[in-house]
This record gives structure tokens, C-alpha cells and sequence, in this order.
């Protein structure tokens, strides 16, 4: 499993590309879950008068391996608005034994 953070002072650009990564893991067949929007940060700037700052955070997580990640991430551009914290965990299969 590949959960993947994203934040972006721009909510179009994080928006854009959010959707542009489930459109590709539905073409692939990989399963995704999100995005999931978290509440906007906002950072109150001290050296201006009344300057707030946005950042936008959501997360996706993606149920593939290392390989097909890096195969769809090649494939969207990402733009220099945007950062991304990419975090990949094994994913916990449960068996019942009844």
C-alpha cells in the first residue's frame, strides 16, 4: 500500500492532480482510495499586515507495488506548486482460521 500526502498553496493544481492520479489507476486496474481532503492550513504571515497563507492537504492511498507506482507517476506531471510526502507500507492481510 502507497499512501501518498499532498499539499499545494494552489487548489486547482492539487485538485488537477488528484483526479489525474485516479483517472490512471482506473485505466491500470489498481484500486485507490480518495482523495481524501484534510482541513486547510492556514499560516498567518508576520512580517505583512493581514497576509494569510493557504495550504491545501489531502491524501490517497494506492493499493500496488513499488514498480507500477513509479510507472504511473512518470507518467503525470507534477506541477512545482505542489509538494508530495510518499510513504509506502506493507499492507496487513487479515486471514480468519474458522
Amino acid at each position: 500500500m502507497i499512501v501518498i500526502r499532498i499539499q499545494s498553496t494552489v487548489y486547482e493544481d492539487m485538485y488537477t492532480l488528484c483526479s489525474e492520479i485516479a483517472d490512471m489507476c482506473k485505466k491500470l486496474g489498481i484500486n485507490v482510495k480518495g482523495p481524501i481532503y484534510l482541513p486547510t492550513k492556514v499560516l498567518v504571515l508576520k512580517y505583512r499586515r493581514r497576509k494569510k497563507l493557504k495550504v491545501y492537504r489531502c491524501k490517497m492511498f494506492i493499493e500496488c507495488n513499488e514498480s507500477e507506482f513509479r510507472r504511473l507517476l512518470k507518467t503525470i506531471e507534477i506541477p512545482k506548486t505542489i509538494r508530495m510526502e510518499i510513504t509506502v507500507t506493507r499492507a496487513s492481510h487479515r486471514e480468519s482460521t474458522h
